[in-house]
């Protein structure tokens, strides 16, 4: 019987779904051993690849049983895989505060705990209490989330800096927007010093005015996710799109279109340009990138520190001395 919504479901003989994920886990257990054993780089990453592949279709399987197009759609079924995930997750963070544990976060399918207490016992525990395989993922010295699921960064005990659900993992910010969050992300993970991670935006926003950038880091890309015929809103890699057709360029559905924002007076549409129509920096509209991209991907990070978004756009006296004194 599922908590919270009641469904009741039998366990003999296995149904559908349950045969096809078994296949998929073990499947995946088989692929994780011989990666374990790789001759070399290449062939572990290749298995790495292929796990990552294998877990992909299994955690697909929720999704698709909730989905109403689907050929085995099942509503009770994708409402009992919640329930029992916010069960699992709920007592067992009792559990490992019962243990001497902070629990400082959890979601669908982890929980991140600090403390000194004796983690293989609490493993052993929650294994015991749910049957479920549970381990250890990352350990981490510091870490920070934010108000949104699955958004955090963390710095491993192997010195590796780890980011889920930030922009700086997600392709549809430029390759600067992208950098700059990385490096705050590193500067208050590494030095703990949010004063230098504001230091270091106000410095690329300094550049880009100056004209201190490469086109090429500016580049948004997009794909279509059907003709262009059948857009009704002219986004602006959809207006980009067009131009490239204009002068030749076959674009299809599916299609990754690469623009850059350039000055003017028009929508934004408007002033969207495919890349390679794009010679002259001095063309580039500097402050759609630093009010629309770099402050906006510094501040998923330097918000949760207390840091003002006008604090960031302010260029003091001291900012430009200490920028000039650099160089």
């Amino acid at each position: 019987v599922a908590p919270y919504v009641g469904h009741k479901f039998r366990k003999e003989p296995p149904g559908f779904y349950k045969q096809v994920l078994r296949k998929l886990i073990e499947e995946r257990k088989a692929v994780k051993k011989l990666m374990e054993s790789a001759k070399d780089e290449y062939e572990r990453r290749v298995y790495e690849e292929r796990q990552k592949a294998l877990k992909i279709l299994a955690n697909t399987f929720y999704g698709y049983m909730g989905w109403l197009g689907a050929r085995w759609y099942s509503k009770e079924g994708a409402e009992a895989v919640t329930a029992w995930g916010r069960k699992i997750i709920s007592e067992s963070a009792e559990i490992a505060k019962s243990m001497g544990f902070t629990v400082v976060y959890g979601d669908t399918d982890s929980m991140f705990v600090k403390g000194n207490g004796n983690i293989e016992a609490l493993i052993k525990t929650i294994t015991k209490r749910f049957d479920l395989e549970i381990k250890i993922d990352k350990v981490y010295k510091r870490v920070f989330f934010t108000e949104n699921k699955k958004r955090y960064a963390g710095l491993t005990e192997d010195g590796k800096i780890d980011i889920v659900g930030f922009e700086a993992v997600r392709g549809d910010w430029c390759d600067l927007a992208k950098e700059v969050q990385r490096v705050v992300i590193e500067k208050i993970l590494l030095t703990e010093n949010v004063d230098e991670a504001v230091k270091y935006v106000k410095n690329v926003i300094m550049n880009l005015r100056r004209g201190n950038f490469k086109l090429e880091d500016l580049i948004i890309w997009k794909s279509l996710d059907k003709d262009i015929d059948e857009y009704d809103v002219e986004a602006p890699h959809v207006a980009a799109a067009r131009k490239a057709m204009k002068v030749g360029y076959l674009i299809t559905k599916n299609s990754k279109i690469g623009y850059v924002i350039v000055k003017g007076t028009g929508k934004l549409s408007d002033r969207a340009e495919p890349y390679f129509m794009v010679k002259d920096k001095s063309r580039i509209d500097v402050e759609y990138y630093i009010d629309k991209q770099i402050v906006p991907a510094a501040m998923r990070i330097l918000e949760r520190f207390g840091v003002k978004e006008n604090s960031l756009k302010t260029i003091t006296g001291t900012d430009i001395l200490s920028f000039f004194s650099k160089k």
